[in-house]
């Protein structure tokens, strides 16, 4: 059952109020995903290592909150249709009504419909922009900001970055996005 919870901000320390997160949420994303980018190893690395570079810091801050705001996406497109299908009989008699027009609840499941969709383009265009905004971070943290802002795209940092594991790693995320990057 979905609740509402306040979820700390780690880029800007106040409190989200976010609805439809599941006391499982967060699980989802990391089924998906099989590295972790830990953004507050980064964060102390850069205070510490690179005098608390601004540039770097708005970047990884942009990066947390844009993963935010992915996860909320995420569940609440997949929540959407929650109370409104019968999802322990998913070719049953209701489900059908609804899906051929016939059903008393027809504007409810349009309108969880019209939500489940925008908030999966939603999640597309974030996890556009957070490969972008992760780019951006890696030209500066790794390529010394050698690529001109204008011209920094995650293909062209994959391309400038030294032969390595953090090279493999991007190229993998990279190519994991391609879907992502066709439609947007």
């Amino acid at each position: 059952m979905a609740f509402k919870k306040n979820i700390t901000s780690r880029s800007f320390g106040r409190k989200l109020r976010c609805a439809s997160f599941a006391p499982h949420s967060f699980n989802v994303r990391r089924q998906i995903m099989s590295t972790a980018w830990n953004l507050k190893e980064l964060r102390a690395y850069v205070r510490t290592q690179r005098n608390a570079d601004r540039l770097m810091l708005e970047l990884i801050d942009s990066t947390s909150r844009s993963d935010s705001i992915f996860v909320y996406h995420m569940i609440t497109a997949r929540d959407a249709l929650k109370g409104i299908l019968n999802y322990k009989e998913p070719q049953g008699k209701e489900n059908m009504m609804l899906v051929f027009g016939g059903s008393d609840r027809q504007e409810d499941f349009h309108y969880a419909k019209v939500v489940s969709e925008a908030n999966l383009i939603g999640c597309i265009h974030t996890a556009r922009n957070l490969l972008e905004t992760f780019a951006q971070l890696v030209n500066c943290i790794s390529l010394g900001g050698s690529i001109d802002v204008a011209k920094c795209t995650p293909k062209a940092v994959a391309v400038a970055l030294p032969d390595g594991e953090l090279k493999t790693k991007f190229e993998e995320l990279l190519s994991s996005h391609e879907g992502v990057r066709d439609f947007v």
